[in-house]
């Protein structure tokens, strides 16, 4: 009996401590509980971020208004293409640049054709104090006779202009050999002989495609008349006169 006493005394002191032991194991377990709770509410968390997937498709939103925007961007830079060609100018169409020159030369080879008074209005001026230099020097005269009409020249045109001795002496020169003297055989190192011949230059580039068959005629002697004649498009003798002082 003592021995069974003892037995159940030893039971219940190990049943109350087992259950002390637990109970104070408890308060570890409901902390691991909580912990759990906490790795629960964690995952609750969690499961609350997935729950915020809306936020998350806000975002995605965002970036699909960014794209948007972009796009619209692409489209802006699309609509830029087309003026940036029409700017460019490699995409422009050129003219054949040996065209252009052709043409330039073929205006410049054919000028327009003056007759009467218009002839000698753009003459007189490129005759104005432009001199003939001899032994003395002399200004050049415009010469236009309306009334005598043909298509060459002769030394006769000449002496109906002539005014001094009977019976002169006359002799006819080459129309460019007598432009080159004038334009060619001058002093570069002297302004002034330079000056004359830009001048005579200037006006044998309106004389020669102007007058055709031109011709020099020279008459008399010691007081030389020299007349530059030839015939406009309309017929007209045509040129201009001046004096050559040789004794």
């Amino acid at each position: 009996m003592m021995l069974r006493g003892r037995l159940r005394g030893w039971w219940s002191w190990g049943v109350a401590g087992y259950v002390a032991w637990t109970g104070c194991a408890d308060p570890d377990a409901s902390r691991v509980r909580a912990d759990a709770g906490v790795t629960s509410v964690d995952a609750g968390g969690k499961a609350d971020e997935v729950a915020q997937a809306p936020d998350a498709q806000g975002v995605a939103t965002d970036a699909n208004l960014v794209v948007a925007d972009s796009s619209v961007v692409v489209a802006d830079s699309s609509v830029a293409v087309p003026d940036a060609s029409v700017v460019n100018p490699s995409d422009a169409v050129l003219p054949d640049a040996g065209a252009v020159d052709g043409a330039a030369a073929d205006a410049s080879a054919s000028p327009e054709r003056l007759c009467g008074a218009a002839w000698l209005e753009a003459a007189a001026p490129l005759m104005a104090d432009l001199y003939f230099l001899s032994e003395s020097d002399y200004p050049l005269d415009p010469v236009l006779v309306t009334d005598n009409l043909g298509a060459a020249v002769t030394p006769a045109d000449a002496l109906a202009l002539f005014v001094g001795p009977a019976d002169p002496l006359v002799e006819t020169r080459e129309a460019a050999a007598f432009r080159d003297r004038l334009t060619l055989d001058f002093d570069p190192a002297d302004p002034g002989s330079v000056a004359l011949a830009a001048q005579f230059t200037a006006l044998f580039a309106f004389l020669e495609p102007q007058l055709d068959a031109a011709l020099v005629v020279r008459v008399s002697e010691i007081e030389v008349h020299v007349y530059y004649l030839g015939r406009t498009a309309c017929g007209e003798l045509a040129g201009f006169h001046t004096v050559s002082i040789e004794t």
